[in-house]
């Protein structure tokens, strides 16, 4: 993809226990956009594609657990889905725990999906979660894989030992013309 603020086609790497994002020129083989010390044992680094609002931006999911020295085990205690520009730098928009979500976090695997209308399909993937929320922040579903814990288990405790196989990598939304 050409990420026209960059001027060439380029390769998204996320360096997850660096907790770093760069994007490389294809054509330049240079770094073009470093983001960096910002973020937690990210996942999922993806940049939006056309026909996509804010097409351009990175999309990423940052886990807010840190596994580097000095800050090793050290933990934000939540979860954020974050939207770079990446001719500034600046995070233009993210999504993170609140009063409409208090416990959003996965300290080691989540995914994102942007569509069309700005609505972001989230997979918080320790706890076997997948929700989508619009652009506002507001929940519009939410789903809690049920295996071996109940969701007020789930709920209350956030423990990574009380959370049995309930892990979901990576979710998806496609349309019903895919299952043809």
């Amino acid at each position: 993809m050409v990420v026209e603020s960059l001027g060439e086609p380029a390769i998204v790497a996320s360096a997850r226990n660096m907790n770093c994002v760069f994007i490389v020129g294809q054509l330049s083989n240079r770094v073009l956009f470093e983001y960096s010390g910002k973020t937690m044992g990210q996942h999922h680094a993806r940049i939006l594609p056309e026909g996509y609002p804010s097409v351009g931006h990175l999309l990423i999911v940052d886990n807010g657990y840190n596994f580097l020295p000095p800050a090793a085990g050290e933990t934000r205690g939540y979860s954020r889905v974050l939207e770079v520009d990446v001719s500034t730098g600046d995070t233009v928009w993210s999504y993170q725990s609140g009063p409409a979500d208090p416990l959003f976090y996965s300290p080691i695997v989540g995914s994102q999906q942007r569509f069309e209308s700005g609505n972001t399909l989230v997979t918080e993937g320790y706890y076997g979660r997948v929700f989508e929320i619009d652009y506002d922040g507001n929940i519009l579903w939410d789903y809690v894989h049920p295996e071996h814990v109940r969701l007020e288990d789930h709920i209350r405790s956030k423990k990574l030992h009380e959370t049995g196989l309930r892990q979901v990598y990576r979710a998806y939304k496609v349309g019903h013309e895919w299952m043809r």
